[in-house]
């Protein structure tokens, strides 16, 4: 009778594997941060909303999310939940960024939320960017603008994110604002 024996060193290869993706797994799950940035625009959520989803003149404004577009831009088709958006974003200070994201939320006058990974494999790094759009009180909009990171490599990356992303954020809602702001009458 054949008996299945494995040997030592292949034993503690498999043991610090196992170990390795216990490891992994619970830093995945915590491994997980926000940049989080707001501003009040004069302006109808209606109106914030009908700049900020026309991408075609971020070019024209936006020196931080310089470009959005979708393979279905040419042909006219509202962007809508699961498309693929490309997303050129430009940090200050920093070298550009290309993104491929997906569309996870599209509300008109109220959300606009997508995900991107790394190569289709978000437990080792994704970016969940969103915009919220509130209304307040005096029909002016509050945007919120953020960002939700999660994967294996964030401990790595979060420093260098951190390092010029929140001004990138900072600078867009400003540039928002004062595209809304000067289409009002």
């Amino acid at each position: 009778m054949k008996t299945n024996h494995i040997s030592p060193i292949k034993q503690t290869a498999l043991m610090t594997i196992l170990g390795m993706l216990i490891i992994f797994n619970v830093t995945a799950d915590k491994a997980s941060e926000e940049i989080l940035s707001s501003i009040e625009i004069q302006a109808s959520p209606e109106s914030v909303w009908q700049v900020l989803t026309k991408f075609s003149d971020y070019p024209n404004w936006s020196q931080f999310i310089e470009t959005i577009s979708w393979e279905k831009l040419q042909t006219a088709q509202a962007l809508s939940v699961g498309q693929q958006l490309q997303i050129r974003v430009v940090p200050p200070n920093e070298d550009g960024m290309d993104f491929t994201p997906v569309v996870l939320v599209f509300n008109e006058s109220t959300q606009l939320r997508w995900k991107g990974n790394i190569a289709g494999m978000s437990f080792l790094f994704s970016g969940e960017h969103y915009f919220k759009l509130e209304r307040t009180a005096q029909n002016h909009t509050r945007l919120i603008h953020g960002e939700v990171f999660n994967g294996w490599l964030l401990p790595l990356l979060w420093s260098s994110i951190l390092e010029n992303t929140p001004a990138g954020f900072e600078a867009f809602n400003l540039a928002l604002k004062t595209r809304v702001e000067k289409k009002e009458p």
